[in-house]
């Protein structure tokens, strides 16, 4: 349990004021993050095929409950409370943030172009405020919410 919550901790700034700075967002750790969502959708399809193998329908149409022996659970991962109702949504959110954050990029980017090609303002404006549009979704996704 603490190697799961460790690197969330890290990651992840309390919305009450911790001094954990606000996360910055990257793209090799995105990638890692993707991983773990593929690895965990795997560990549930396959906790799912157990649990459904398992059950009983009843003659009035209803399942009945199932046991299931810990040793099965073992070999999946991301099966504890703290990976399905944090890790999950985090390594999600994580990915998103990262993907805003390069979308905001592009933006300033484009902006820099635009001056550099001397464009006329209402064009760099408009790129502007669509630019502060997608920094207040970063800033939204990188500074509050974690490990909620």
């Amino acid at each position: 349990m603490i190697w799961t919550c460790l690197p969330l901790l890290l990651l992840a700034p309390d919305p009450g004021g911790s001094p954990f700075p606000a996360v910055s967002f990257d793209p090799e750790e995105a990638r890692m993050r993707l991983a773990q969502v593929e690895e965990a959708l795997q560990s549930f399809t396959a906790l799912t095929e157990i649990v459904l193998g398992g059950q009983m329908l009843t003659a009035h149409g209803r399942l009945e409950p199932v046991t299931v022996d810990p040793s099965v659970l073992l070999g999946l991962a991301y099966t504890y409370w703290e990976d399905q109702y944090i890790g999950f949504p985090n390594f999600v959110r994580f990915i998103r943030g990262t993907v805003e954050s390069q979308a905001l990029e592009i933006l300033e980017l484009r902006i820099r172009v635009l001056e550099l090609e001397g464009a006329p303002p209402g064009d760099i404006a408009a790129l502007v405020e669509e630019a502060d549009a997608q920094r207040v979704v970063v800033e939204g996704l990188s500074s509050s919410g974690w490990m909620d």
